[in-house]
Protein backbone atom coordinates (compact mmCIF):
# COMPACT_ATOMS: atom_id res chain seq x y z
CA UNK A 1 0.00 0.00 0.00
CA UNK A 2 1.28 3.16 -1.05
CA UNK A 3 -0.38 6.57 0.49
CA UNK A 4 0.95 10.35 0.54
CA UNK A 5 1.30 10.50 4.39
CA UNK A 6 1.53 14.10 6.35
CA UNK A 7 4.36 14.25 9.10
CA UNK A 8 2.83 12.89 12.66
CA UNK A 9 -0.46 11.51 11.02
CA UNK A 10 -1.68 8.37 11.51
CA UNK A 11 -2.88 6.01 8.71
CA UNK A 12 -5.82 3.64 10.21
CA UNK A 13 -7.48 1.09 8.18
CA UNK A 14 -10.86 2.36 7.09
CA UNK A 15 -12.92 -0.09 5.25
CA UNK A 16 -15.04 2.06 3.36
CA UNK A 17 -15.48 5.64 3.18
CA UNK A 18 -18.95 8.10 2.21
CA UNK A 19 -19.25 8.23 -1.83
CA UNK A 20 -22.06 10.31 -2.80
CA UNK A 21 -23.69 11.08 -6.32
CA UNK A 22 -21.45 13.74 -6.71
CA UNK A 23 -18.85 11.41 -6.07
CA UNK A 24 -19.82 8.97 -8.79
CA UNK A 25 -20.54 11.87 -11.53
CA UNK A 26 -17.31 13.55 -11.24
CA UNK A 27 -15.12 9.77 -11.13
CA UNK A 28 -12.67 10.48 -13.95
CA UNK A 29 -10.13 8.18 -15.39
CA UNK A 30 -6.44 9.45 -16.28
CA UNK A 31 -3.22 7.63 -18.00
CA UNK A 32 0.01 9.00 -16.46
CA UNK A 33 3.26 8.56 -18.05
CA UNK A 34 5.25 9.66 -14.93
CA UNK A 35 2.95 7.48 -12.79
CA UNK A 36 4.42 4.51 -14.92
CA UNK A 37 8.05 5.92 -14.79
CA UNK A 38 8.15 6.23 -10.80
CA UNK A 39 6.42 2.47 -10.53
CA UNK A 40 8.53 0.89 -13.07
CA UNK A 41 11.56 2.37 -11.47
CA UNK A 42 10.72 1.59 -7.65
CA UNK A 43 10.91 -1.89 -6.08
CA UNK A 44 7.96 -1.65 -4.31
CA UNK A 45 5.99 -5.19 -3.68
CA UNK A 46 3.36 -4.63 -6.17
CA UNK A 47 5.60 -4.10 -9.21
CA UNK A 48 8.05 -6.26 -8.06
CA UNK A 49 5.24 -9.15 -8.70
CA UNK A 50 4.31 -7.64 -12.03
CA UNK A 51 6.09 -9.77 -14.96
CA UNK A 52 6.03 -7.15 -17.35
CA UNK A 53 7.92 -4.67 -15.01
CA UNK A 54 10.42 -7.13 -14.06
CA UNK A 55 11.43 -7.43 -17.80
CA UNK A 56 10.91 -3.74 -18.63
CA UNK A 57 13.35 -3.23 -15.87
CA UNK A 58 16.06 -5.65 -16.29
CA UNK A 59 16.34 -3.52 -19.75
CA UNK A 60 15.61 -0.23 -18.70
CA UNK A 61 18.13 0.02 -15.70
CA UNK A 62 21.17 -0.50 -17.53
CA UNK A 63 19.98 2.93 -19.12
CA UNK A 64 19.75 4.85 -16.16
CA UNK A 65 21.81 8.62 -16.91
CA UNK A 66 23.85 9.31 -14.10
CA UNK A 67 22.11 12.46 -13.64
CA UNK A 68 19.47 10.49 -12.19
CA UNK A 69 20.52 7.85 -10.28
CA UNK A 70 19.81 10.21 -7.00
CA UNK A 71 16.36 9.76 -8.52
CA UNK A 72 16.07 6.25 -8.32
CA UNK A 73 17.74 6.22 -4.92
CA UNK A 74 15.01 8.64 -4.10
CA UNK A 75 12.42 6.22 -5.26
CA UNK A 76 14.05 3.13 -3.32
CA UNK A 77 14.74 4.67 0.17
CA UNK A 78 11.14 2.98 1.14
CA UNK A 79 9.16 1.29 -1.54
CA UNK A 80 6.06 1.26 0.87
CA UNK A 81 5.87 5.08 0.15
CA UNK A 82 6.09 7.68 -2.78
CA UNK A 83 7.62 10.86 -2.06
CA UNK A 84 4.83 13.69 -2.89
CA UNK A 85 6.76 15.45 -6.02
CA UNK A 86 6.23 11.93 -7.71
CA UNK A 87 2.63 11.28 -7.30
CA UNK A 88 0.89 12.52 -10.98
CA UNK A 89 -0.94 15.51 -10.35
CA UNK A 90 -4.39 16.81 -10.97
CA UNK A 91 -5.25 17.81 -14.91
CA UNK A 92 -8.09 18.78 -15.26
CA UNK A 93 -10.58 17.63 -18.31
CA UNK A 94 -7.15 16.16 -19.76
CA UNK A 95 -7.37 12.09 -19.93
CA UNK A 96 -3.45 11.26 -21.41
CA UNK A 97 -0.96 14.34 -20.03
CA UNK A 98 2.49 14.27 -21.38
CA UNK A 99 5.52 13.58 -19.25
CA UNK A 100 6.28 17.58 -19.64
CA UNK A 101 2.42 18.57 -18.42
CA UNK A 102 2.72 16.55 -15.73
CA UNK A 103 6.32 17.96 -14.55
CA UNK A 104 5.20 21.29 -15.41
CA UNK A 105 2.62 21.15 -13.22
CA UNK A 106 4.29 19.64 -10.50
CA UNK A 107 7.20 22.41 -10.32
CA UNK A 108 4.24 25.10 -10.09
CA UNK A 109 3.40 23.23 -7.04
CA UNK A 110 6.66 23.14 -5.53
CA UNK A 111 9.68 24.45 -4.91
CA UNK A 112 10.99 21.01 -3.74
CA UNK A 113 14.36 20.09 -1.56
CA UNK A 114 16.31 18.42 -4.56
CA UNK A 115 18.13 20.32 -6.64
CA UNK A 116 17.29 19.49 -10.60
CA UNK A 117 14.53 17.11 -9.48
CA UNK A 118 12.35 17.59 -12.16
CA UNK A 119 15.86 17.45 -15.25
CA UNK A 120 16.38 14.44 -13.67
CA UNK A 121 12.96 12.85 -14.44
CA UNK A 122 13.18 14.25 -17.32
CA UNK A 123 16.22 12.39 -18.74
CA UNK A 124 15.06 8.95 -16.83
CA UNK A 125 12.16 9.24 -19.06
CA UNK A 126 13.97 9.88 -22.21
CA UNK A 127 16.74 7.24 -21.30
CA UNK A 128 14.51 4.35 -19.76
CA UNK A 129 10.82 4.36 -20.94
CA UNK A 130 10.20 7.02 -23.92
CA UNK A 131 10.67 4.34 -26.57
CA UNK A 132 8.38 1.97 -24.86
CA UNK A 133 5.30 4.24 -23.73
CA UNK A 134 4.14 3.43 -26.82
CA UNK A 135 3.54 0.01 -26.14
CA UNK A 136 2.35 0.73 -22.67
CA UNK A 137 0.09 3.38 -23.71
CA UNK A 138 -2.22 0.82 -26.28
CA UNK A 139 -2.41 -1.24 -23.00
CA UNK A 140 -3.85 1.44 -20.79
CA UNK A 141 -5.68 2.36 -23.90
CA UNK A 142 -7.35 -1.36 -24.20
CA UNK A 143 -8.22 -1.51 -20.35
CA UNK A 144 -9.85 2.13 -20.83
CA UNK A 145 -11.81 0.45 -23.59
CA UNK A 146 -13.25 -2.05 -21.38
CA UNK A 147 -14.18 0.21 -18.89
CA UNK A 148 -15.88 2.53 -21.43
CA UNK A 149 -17.64 -0.51 -22.24
CA UNK A 150 -18.88 -1.27 -19.01
CA UNK A 151 -19.50 1.99 -18.14
CA UNK A 152 -22.38 2.27 -20.97
CA UNK A 153 -23.63 -1.55 -19.77
CA UNK A 154 -23.88 -0.93 -16.45
CA UNK A 155 -23.24 2.90 -15.45
CA UNK A 156 -20.57 4.07 -12.77
CA UNK A 157 -21.22 1.64 -10.00
CA UNK A 158 -20.70 -1.27 -12.46
CA UNK A 159 -17.04 0.29 -13.06
CA UNK A 160 -15.76 0.67 -9.75
CA UNK A 161 -17.42 -3.43 -8.78
CA UNK A 162 -15.37 -3.93 -12.14
CA UNK A 163 -11.91 -2.83 -10.80
CA UNK A 164 -11.40 -5.18 -7.97
CA UNK A 165 -13.20 -8.17 -6.01
CA UNK A 166 -12.06 -6.46 -2.66
CA UNK A 167 -14.13 -3.02 -3.59
CA UNK A 168 -17.90 -2.45 -4.29
CA UNK A 169 -20.23 0.42 -3.97
CA UNK A 170 -23.26 0.16 -1.96
CA UNK A 171 -25.70 2.19 -0.23
CA UNK A 172 -23.75 5.24 -0.93
CA UNK A 173 -20.12 4.01 0.12
CA UNK A 174 -17.23 3.07 -1.07
CA UNK A 175 -16.38 0.03 0.40
CA UNK A 176 -12.47 -1.47 0.15
CA UNK A 177 -11.59 -4.42 1.79
CA UNK A 178 -8.60 -6.71 2.74
CA UNK A 179 -5.22 -5.87 1.78
CA UNK A 180 -6.90 -3.13 -0.50
CA UNK A 181 -7.49 -0.95 2.15
CA UNK A 182 -6.25 2.18 2.52
CA UNK A 183 -9.06 4.97 1.70
CA UNK A 184 -8.64 7.71 3.75
CA UNK A 185 -10.84 10.21 3.55
CA UNK A 186 -13.98 11.15 1.43
CA UNK A 187 -13.40 12.88 -1.87
CA UNK A 188 -15.86 15.82 -1.13
CA UNK A 189 -17.39 15.43 -4.10
CA UNK A 190 -14.72 15.52 -6.12
CA UNK A 191 -14.70 11.78 -7.08
CA UNK A 192 -11.11 9.57 -7.70
CA UNK A 193 -8.90 9.72 -10.46
CA UNK A 194 -8.72 6.19 -11.72
CA UNK A 195 -5.27 5.26 -13.58
CA UNK A 196 -4.72 2.24 -15.12
CA UNK A 197 -1.23 0.44 -14.23
CA UNK A 198 0.42 -1.85 -16.86
CA UNK A 199 3.46 -2.22 -13.94
CA UNK A 200 0.97 -4.26 -11.27
CA UNK A 201 0.10 -7.26 -10.42
CA UNK A 202 -2.40 -6.61 -6.74
CA UNK A 203 -5.36 -5.47 -9.08
CA UNK A 204 -6.17 -2.39 -6.39
CA UNK A 205 -2.44 -1.62 -5.76
CA UNK A 206 -1.31 1.97 -4.49
CA UNK A 207 -4.44 4.09 -3.10
CA UNK A 208 -3.11 7.40 -2.67
CA UNK A 209 -4.40 10.30 -1.30
CA UNK A 210 -3.14 13.68 -3.44
CA UNK A 211 -4.53 16.67 -2.09
CA UNK A 212 -8.09 17.55 -3.63
CA UNK A 213 -8.04 15.19 -6.36
CA UNK A 214 -7.81 11.33 -4.60
CA UNK A 215 -6.13 9.14 -6.78
CA UNK A 216 -7.04 5.16 -7.05
CA UNK A 217 -4.35 3.17 -8.92
CA UNK A 218 -5.30 -0.25 -10.17
CA UNK A 219 -4.11 -2.77 -12.47
CA UNK A 220 -4.30 -2.81 -15.82
CA UNK A 221 -6.33 -5.66 -17.49
CA UNK A 222 -3.96 -8.32 -18.86
CA UNK A 223 -3.14 -8.75 -22.49
CA UNK A 224 -1.53 -12.00 -23.98
CA UNK A 225 1.76 -10.50 -26.17
CA UNK A 226 1.24 -12.27 -29.58
CA UNK A 227 4.24 -15.05 -29.54
CA UNK A 228 6.92 -14.29 -32.24
CA UNK A 229 7.14 -17.32 -35.37
CA UNK A 230 10.18 -18.32 -34.54
CA UNK A 231 11.53 -18.41 -31.22
CA UNK A 232 12.11 -15.11 -29.16
CA UNK A 233 13.31 -11.60 -30.89
CA UNK A 234 16.78 -11.62 -28.74
CA UNK A 235 17.15 -8.04 -29.88
CA UNK A 236 14.06 -6.80 -28.41
CA UNK A 237 14.79 -8.60 -25.30
CA UNK A 238 18.34 -7.17 -25.21
CA UNK A 239 17.59 -3.30 -26.33
CA UNK A 240 13.91 -3.32 -25.64
CA UNK A 241 10.98 -2.70 -28.84
CA UNK A 242 11.52 0.27 -29.17
CA UNK A 243 15.32 0.84 -29.64
CA UNK A 244 15.47 -2.60 -31.68
CA UNK A 245 13.07 -1.02 -34.26
CA UNK A 246 15.30 1.99 -34.41
CA UNK A 247 18.43 -0.06 -34.95
CA UNK A 248 16.67 -2.11 -37.74
CA UNK A 249 15.29 1.06 -39.43
CA UNK A 250 19.55 2.08 -39.64
CA UNK A 251 20.62 -1.10 -41.21
CA UNK A 252 22.30 -0.72 -44.08
CA UNK A 253 22.37 3.02 -44.50
CA UNK A 254 22.60 5.88 -41.70
CA UNK A 255 19.92 8.51 -41.02
CA UNK A 256 19.42 12.02 -39.90
CA UNK A 257 16.71 12.09 -36.74
CA UNK A 258 14.47 13.53 -38.68
CA UNK A 259 14.78 10.66 -41.79
CA UNK A 260 15.20 8.23 -38.82
CA UNK A 261 11.76 9.44 -37.31
CA UNK A 262 10.37 9.22 -40.95
CA UNK A 263 11.34 5.36 -41.75
CA UNK A 264 9.77 4.84 -38.51
CA UNK A 265 6.49 6.48 -38.69
CA UNK A 266 6.50 8.90 -36.02
CA UNK A 267 6.33 12.33 -35.99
Amino acid sequence: MIVRMVPGERSPAVPSIPYDAADLANTRFAISPLGHLVHGVQGSACSGRSGLRQQWWRTARRHVPAGSERLVALLNADPSRLPAWSLPPAMDGVLEPTLDQELERLESLGPYETPGLMDAVRALFRACMADDWPDIRRRLRADLGHRTETMLSGGPTAVLRGLHPAMTWQDGRLVVTGTASGLRRHPGGSGLRLMPCAFGRDGLHPVMDAGDHPILIYSALPQEAPAPARGRDLLVVLLGAGRARALRALAGSPASTSELARRLGVS
